[in-house]
């Protein structure tokens, strides 16, 4: 099997992958409505989890859960070789779904970043028991449910060996506006944000407001409220409701709006999700 791969079972996915010349076009902003753990063996550069920024280093790890808007800048002169496990909470295995590193309190929102001193040799061994799970079955009749057990197996172990280590925190001494007003967009995801409304409720210029949002997000205000939206629909239209009824529910105020911006976002209408 080559050393880099993709896999994809029903509720959990795995990539190994390597990236000899990153370049940041290759790595888009986004959330979406699984968890993701992101695992760096080489590369230097950054993470940035709801405007709050992580040091990308070797042998470093970051946990983002649902909604929370996030990507990463590798270093344009440096390799990037990483493990990323998209993964819902039904592929864990017994209890491992309540454990706090999987709350959307734990963190406050910015995700779970692990330095490299925080991780032990055991955690960093269980991306190599997914590299021989990927491999293992590869003549079996049976290869897909074998792999996805074992992997299973692997990621709730993994969870388990990551709630004893200690994440780096995020203090109130971190925040900042734009930090401050993701806050305030995310308490009120769901109704109608106007650019004046921010403004005036922080004190700022809209100008200030698009310049320093985009400088540390990466993307415009509306953008970024569009993009959590569209997450949040996803996962409404995947559980059955209708199209309709989920376009009011995450905030727009006509269903010709949202679906133009599920279209953009997504490359397919609403129904298609469904």
């Amino acid at each position: 099997m080559n050393r880099f791969y993709t896999r994809k079972y029903l509720n959990v996915t795995c990539f190994h992958s390597y990236t000899p010349e990153p370049k940041q076009d290759l790595f888009e902003r986004h959330c979406h409505d699984y968890f993701e753990i992101l695992y760096v063996v080489r590369g230097e550069g950054k993470y940035v989890v709801e405007g709050v920024e992580y040091p990308l280093k070797p042998q470093t790890l970051l946990l983002t859960r649902p909604y929370e808007f996030h990507y990463v800048c590798p270093d344009v002169s440096s390799e990037y070789e990483r493990y990323i496990l998209h993964f819902e909470l039904s592929a864990l295995i017994d209890s491992a779904a309540f454990l706090s590193i999987l709350q959307s309190g734990s963190g406050a929102g910015h995700g779970v970043y692990f330095p490299a001193e925080s991780l032990t040799d055991t955690v960093r061994s269980v991306f190599s028991e997914i590299d021989l799970a990927c491999e293992m079955f590869a003549n079996s009749s049976h290869r897909a449910a074998r792999e996805e057990t074992m992997v299973r197996a692997d990621l709730t172990r993994l969870l388990f060996f990551l709630s004893q280590a200690k994440p780096e925190t995020v203090s109130s001494d971190d925040e900042n506006i734009v930090t401050r007003v993701i806050s305030h967009i995310n308490q009120n995801l769901t109704r109608e944000i106007s650019l004046d409304e921010l403004a005036q409720q922080f004190f700022v210029s809209k100008y200030y407001l698009c310049h320093a949002f985009r400088k540390q997000t990466g993307v415009s205000v509306f953008t970024y409220i569009n993009t959590k939206r569209i997450a949040m629909a996803q996962q409404l239209l995947a559980n059955g409701e209708p199209a309709t009824s989920v376009a009011y529910a995450v905030g727009y105020s006509t269903y010709s709006s949202f679906y133009r911006a599920f279209c953009k976002q997504t490359g397919h209408p609403p129904a298609h999700k469904r």
